[in-house]
């Protein structure tokens, strides 16, 4: 009788590893995206002067929707929670990784800035150019990447605070 439930639990076990291993084999094969990610590793852990992307984020619009993938970055432009004094305008430029590398050929941004715009402005340019307002105002600048028909659903974003007096 104890060798029948040892034989018992084997087959289970043999059945969850290898229903585990089938799984992850089949995630891995999603229209590269294990390429992707041994490619940009370490920008999707610590993305280059952002604190609000992670892998899940960047994962879970491609398992919903497995045919595309389009993630925006910030590359330039004042830090989150900095403060600017020098200046009564700033510049924010961005990019976009877009996978298949196919539907990427014409990548169209729209930004958004709270407090100055009402709703996404479209451009086809890689940066922008914003005039502060007078007095201590806090932003936040808002960038997404539309290419093919396809958004990227988690816009990248800074809040950083103004201090104008001329």
């Amino acid at each position: 009788m104890p060798q029948i439930v040892s034989i018992i639990i084997a087959i289970g076990l043999v059945l969850v590893i290898s229903s585990a291993h089938y799984a992850f084999t089949q995630f891995w094969q999603l229209g590269g995206v294990k390429k992707i990610l041994s490619e940009t590793k370490t920008e999707l852990v610590l993305p280059a002067e952002s604190s609000n992307k992670n892998i899940a984020q960047w994962i879970e619009p491609l398992v919903k929707n497995p045919e595309a993938l389009i993630d925006t970055l910030i590359v330039s432009g004042p830090k989150n929670n900095e403060i600017i004094t020098d200046t009564d305008q700033v510049t924010f430029k961005f990019r976009a990784r877009v996978y298949p590398e196919s539907i990427g050929s014409n990548i169209v941004f729209e930004t958004k800035v709270s407090g100055i715009d009402s709703d996404w402005q479209e451009t086809g340019s890689n940066s922008r150019t914003i005039r502060l307002k007078t007095g201590t105002n806090k932003y936040t600048f808002s960038v997404r990447a539309k290419s093919g028909g396809f958004i990227d659903n988690t816009p990248e974003t800074r809040t950083f605070t103004a201090t104008v007096s001329f």
